[in-house]
């Protein structure tokens, strides 16, 4: 439960549009996006790399910023079953457990911001 709601206010505070005039915005979502950029570090992957592979230890979380991402699963037969796709903007690899229930793959040049799960944990 306490990962929900982790992951729900850094969703609430990621999706939410900035503006300077709003009381929101004064009360801390500028400061609370303004320290995710100082811990995220920003990464790029060509076409086809793996992110992370299903089975990784899940501690961190991503943001794309250009491209996309395909998350999927890799079937017994060698197929792919395609679960999601994100887009910039879109966060993804948000920790559910301790390891990664998918795979996560470019899917032509992509940049992703790169966030700690234990420093996102700290911001909140």
């Amino acid at each position: 439960m306490y990962q929900q709601i982790v992951t729900g206010r850094v969703s609430a505070i990621l999706e939410q549009p900035v503006s300077s005039g709003s009381a929101f915005a004064r009360s801390g979502q500028l400061d609370a996006l303004i320290a995710l950029e100082q811990f995220g570090a920003r990464t790029s992957f060509s076409r086809d790399q793996e992110i992370y592979a299903e089975g990784d230890v899940s501690d961190c979380w991503y943001k794309v910023v250009s491209g996309a991402v395909r998350i999927c699963k890799w079937m017994a037969d060698g197929r792919r079953h395609i679960a999601e796709f994100c887009f910039a903007g879109d966060c993804f690899g948000l920790p559910e457990s301790g390891t990664r229930a998918a795979t996560a793959e470019a899917i032509g040049d992509v940049v992703v911001m790169r966030y700690p799960q234990r420093a996102a944990d700290r911001l909140i």
